[in-house]
């Protein structure tokens, strides 16, 4: 099978060549994936959040060049993508606490709508850092400010969705010297694999967020009072596949083929498809 991330990384494809023995085909620009047709059937996966999107928005284009994936209705991905369109999702009571700038409490998360690897999301401390952060930008739209959820672990877990059940998972946390951290800029003392019973709750949670969803998925967050708090979702190949085991990994990979393979878009009530 041939099999392209997009956008490319060649860290990542180096890595992922040598832990899956996939081939790992090279294409740098998006005009070559919508320009010409792929003399051969490739294995479309998305790397960033942006690109799911773009990817659901335009997928016609993409399978009339012979490109297999599966994706989701654009404005399911987005509503879990962006973060505050998060924050504002019906399950309350697995998300933070939400602030408004009069009822804030300190430390707390300031988080802008869209980023990845931490690098819109801040602890903040104080109301002058608040202020500086978010001069000019307005909140509910631009960004939200969230409770910031104590625990020393942070959650990590990998899913497959096949038309809205959660059909593979593998995840990991971290242990940090801290309640309050963010990475990168706080490092974790260790790491441990962990795997989801497929009847836990935990499982029935996420799949309540992931009812309508199709494809691969990354969730970060902590668990109190065994419930998640859910820090975010990443609708998309997410860098924390480097954790779980080399098995695992095969086998997410060989599923989302699977699935591509049989994945027809005209069935699953996604719209719109253009």
């Amino acid at each position: 099978m041939k099999i392209l991330l997009f956008p490319r990384d060649l860290k990542w494809e180096e890595k992922l060549q040598r832990q899956t023995g996939y081939t790992f085909i090279d294409v740098d620009e998006e005009n070559d994936l919508i320009g010409r047709k792929s003399i051969e059937e490739v294995f479309l996966i998305p790397r960033t959040d942006q690109f799911a999107a773009h990817l659901s928005l335009n997928q016609r284009s993409f399978r009339e060049n012979n490109y297999k994936f599966v994706t989701s209705e654009y404005k399911l991905i987005d509503q879990l993508a962006n973060k505050v369109k998060l924050s504002n999702h019906v399950l309350q009571s697995y998300l933070p606490k939400k602030y408004n700038f009069d009822d804030v409490k300190y430390p707390c998360y300031l988080k802008y709508e869209y980023g990845h690897y931490s690098e819109t999301v801040w602890k903040v401390n104080n109301y002058s850092e608040l202020s500086k952060k978010t001069k000019n930008l307005i909140l509910d739209k631009d960004y939200v400010i969230q409770e910031a959820v104590p625990g020393n672990k942070e959650y990590s877990t990998s899913f497959i969705v096949d038309r809205g059940s959660i059909v593979f998972s593998a995840g990991y946390f971290h242990s940090y010297s801290t309640d309050l951290f963010v990475w990168p800029y706080d490092k974790a003392d260790a790491f441990a694999r962990f795997k989801l019973n497929k009847n836990s709750s935990l499982i029935k949670i996420f799949q309540e967020f992931l009812t309508d969803y199709h494809g691969i998925i990354n969730c970060n967050y902590k668990i109190i009072g065994g419930k998640p708090k859910i820090l975010e979702f990443n609708p998309r190949l997410s860098g924390d596949i480097f954790h779980i085991t080399r098995r695992e990994l095969n086998y997410m990979i060989k599923l989302y083929c699977k699935i591509s393979t049989d994945f027809n878009p005209e069935t699953m009530n996604l719209k719109p498809v253009h």
